[in-house]
């Protein structure tokens, strides 16, 4: 497992983009963890909550790097983040639509899974992606019992299940939205 720090956060050089050339140190990342000696460069997930989750499917939509990503709460509109998170021009459209999900998931090649608890958080963009998407690549899961942060503990646990019995020549994780629900009983 990696976690890597991005441009200009954890006093990392350069400065922060906003959801923009973070993708680029992401697949930056990437590249470096598949030529490590204990890593099987065919088997990398990426995954990311909330903003992390809105990155993870900017990446998604510009690479098919990853066998899956998963992606928990994220934004359809870059917007709905607060402007913590946004160092950009959030007033210029073009900035807003380039860093927005929702504009690009015809693009994505990969598997990707996209969850969201139902009790708040960013459901309703999880929900207007899944209208919008026409893509076979994408799949989408509200989760009843789970918030916006509480989704991610139970469902990781069934993700990594899914991933270590995950060895055939192209992924076939799949998730049954009875037993995403289940783990919040």
């Amino acid at each position: 497992m990696m976690f890597p720090t991005l441009r200009g956060g954890n006093d990392n050089p350069g400065v922060q983009e906003g959801l923009f050339g973070e993708v680029d140190d992401v697949l930056a990342a990437a590249d470096y963890l598949s030529k490590q000696p204990y890593v099987d460069s065919q088997r990398v997930y990426l995954g990311g909550l909330s903003t992390g989750g809105t990155l993870v499917l900017l990446v998604a939509e510009s690479s098919d790097r990853f066998r899956a990503v998963f992606s928990f709460g994220p934004a359809d509109v870059v917007t709905d983040h607060g402007p913590e998170y946004l160092p950009f021009d959030t007033s210029d459209a073009r900035e807003v639509e380039l860093r927005s999900p929702i504009y690009w998931l015809r693009t994505i090649r990969s598997a990707v899974f996209v969850f969201e608890g139902i009790e708040g958080g960013n459901v309703e963009a999880l929900l207007s992606m899944k209208r919008a998407s026409t893509n076979p690549n994408l799949h989408f899961y509200p989760v009843k019992g789970a918030g916006h942060v509480t989704v991610l503990g139970p469902v990781a646990q069934i993700v990594a299940s899914k991933i270590a019995s995950d060895n055939g020549p192209a992924t076939d994780i799949t998730f049954a939205e009875d037993e995403l629900n289940r783990a919040f009983e």
